[in-house]
């Protein structure tokens, strides 16, 4: 019964130096750091550094390619996109030797990797 009254006894002792925070205390607090924490969010996003332009979301800027819609050099995002093609002859084959239970692994159609670009000067996209 030692052990206990001992551990007890420092959980008084903690509890008694800690000051006791009310409801609306923690509240406040909590509400407080979420403000601070979304307002440092908003200003992160919004920053943009000196001479560079907005982070596109459409990928890496390269430079060397020229839009083909309004000939503009240098305003061009690429990204690599997996395109869905039509029916694979050979999935199917083999969905008809396996009875289909090939389907389940591979599905029917097929990806082809491509490369998607999107001009931020005229706002057109196009897939090569």
């Amino acid at each position: 019964m030692g052990w206990y009254k001992n551990q007890q006894a420092r959980y008084e002792a903690k509890k008694a130096e800690q000051p006791h925070e009310t409801l609306r205390d923690r509240r406040t607090r909590v509400d407080a750091q979420k403000s601070a924490r979304a307002a440092y969010r908003a200003a992160v996003r919004d920053a943009k550094p000196a001479g560079q332009p907005a982070p596109s979301t459409h990928g890496r800027s390269r430079p060397e390619i020229v839009c083909p819609q309004c000939q503009t050099k240098g305003s061009v995002s690429v990204e690599s996109v997996k395109r869905k093609t039509g029916i694979h002859g050979g999935k199917a084959t083999a969905a008809l030797f396996t009875g289909g239970v090939s389907l389940l692994a591979t599905g029917l159609s097929g990806h082809r990797a491509t490369t998607r670009a999107h001009c931020n000067n005229c706002k057109s996209t196009w897939e090569f």
